[in-house]
């Protein structure tokens, strides 16, 4: 009898060695089906010239349901938030969505306490993972403020300053969402009521236009806030040449580009 058996031994032999060099498959967790949703919220975000930024919006509510409060979602909420104010035609549905967007930002970087009296320090704590929070809410605050007008900016100004300076880049280690900080204490340094910097101003866009030239926008904040208001004649016609050309390719650009070449065709 036992000749009989080897054959049989044999055959379940192999599978079971198989499966035991191999390994079982492992059990997706919690944390691999987040950054499944955020790569379709990020290929949204990436599509959104043909998809649109609801897409990007339904994919953020996606990851949210999966993981509420999650910093890798904020921020990318924030983002959302600014691109959705930047590709409004109407201030008040501008200024809505900045106001979302920089809520969103402040709940990350300090809770539910937002802009309290503990916001320095909530600051001064913030982990890696909450960081990108920081300069997305500083470029929303500062667009809500253009907007606004500067009659918030005494109340507004000091905690913006306090998310630029909390968005220091480091040289030795660059990271994705420097160019934000940068862009972000550009448009502050034209807006400044108290001590407006249009060096500093220039100085900053000119470097987010040199690190992320794919960006029409910066283009046209450059135009907006420092060339025409010097009255540099040169820098004006280079820069208007640029924004007219410039293929439009995202709602934000076709919203905020294509406003000012409808006015400036308007202009007398």
């Amino acid at each position: 009898m036992v000749p009989a058996i080897r054959p049989i031994a044999r055959r379940l032999a192999a599978p079971l060695l198989l499966a035991t060099l191999l390994g079982c498959p492992r059990k997706r967790s919690p944390e691999d089906d987040l950054r499944g949703a955020l790569t379709t919220a990020d290929v949204a975000w990436r599509d959104r010239g043909t998809g649109g930024l609801p897409a990007v919006g339904a994919a953020l509510d996606a990851a949210e349901a999966l993981a509420p409060g999650h910093p890798e979602i904020a921020w990318r909420r924030v983002r959302l938030g600014v691109a959705i104010g930047l590709s409004s035609t109407d201030d008040v549905d501008a200024l809505r969505a900045y106001s979302a967007a920089r809520a969103t930002g402040l709940v990350c970087i300090a809770g539910e306490s937002g802009i309290g009296s503990g916001f320095d320090q909530a600051l001064r704590r913030l982990d890696q993972a909450h960081s990108p929070c920081v300069p997305w809410t500083a470029l929303a605050w500062v667009r809500w403020l253009e907007v606004f007008g500067s009659r918030g900016a005494a109340l507004d100004l000091a905690r913006i300053d306090l998310l630029i300076a909390a968005s220091a880049v480091d040289p030795t280690e660059p990271g994705p969402h420097d160019h934000v900080a940068a862009w972000a204490e550009g448009i502050l340094a034209a807006l400044r009521t108290d001590a407006p910097d249009l060096d500093l101003a220039e100085e900053r866009l000119r470097s987010v236009a040199e690190s992320s030239g794919d960006d029409v926008i910066v283009f046209l904040d450059w135009l907006r806030l420092v060339a025409e208001p010097r009255g540099d004649a040169t820098v004006t016609a280079g820069l208007t040449e640029t924004l007219r050309e410039a293929d439009l390719d995202t709602p934000e650009e076709r919203g905020a580009v294509g406003s000012w070449r409808t006015r400036s065709d308007g202009a007398p």
